[in-house]
């Protein structure tokens, strides 16, 4: 999705026609599928056994590490997630890498979705906050 030189990140439909009601959820909606998982993440998740556990692992870690954050945070981290792994080209060599002895990965990946979600709620966190 490419975007204007005028658009804002931490606003992203402050440049809308406010006038054009029609075209304003069809703007959210090309936004809304612009950040979420490949087409095909959901049906590989179904029909891949060791891709699933990797998965499951990882949201009850990034359950743990959000305990004390807002709804929004967890909800911000579960997607970041479900992108990062809905992209093959890094989930599978992780999957593997984790079943060769390396779980840690498992709480980088985790940490690394909560912390950018809560980047991008601009709230105040130190890395010591996930120990």
């Amino acid at each position: 999705m490419e975007f204007d030189d005028d658009f804002n990140l931490e606003n992203p439909f402050s440049n809308s026609n406010d006038d054009d009601d029609n075209s304003f959820p069809l703007l959210l909606f090309r936004t809304e599928t612009a950040h979420m998982p490949s087409n095909t993440y959901f049906q590989t998740l179904s029909t891949t056994r060791r891709l699933r556990r990797f998965r499951r692992r990882i949201v009850s870690l990034i359950q743990c590490y959000s305990l004390n954050l807002d709804p929004f945070s967890f909800y911000l981290a579960m997607n970041y997630m479900d992108r990062f792994l809905s992209t093959s080209h890094y989930c599978i060599p992780l999957v593997v890498v984790v079943q060769d002895g390396k779980p840690w990965i498992l709480n980088l990946v985790a940490v690394s979705c909560v912390s950018l979600a809560l980047k991008m709620r601009k709230m105040e966190f130190s890395i010591s906050d996930f120990q």
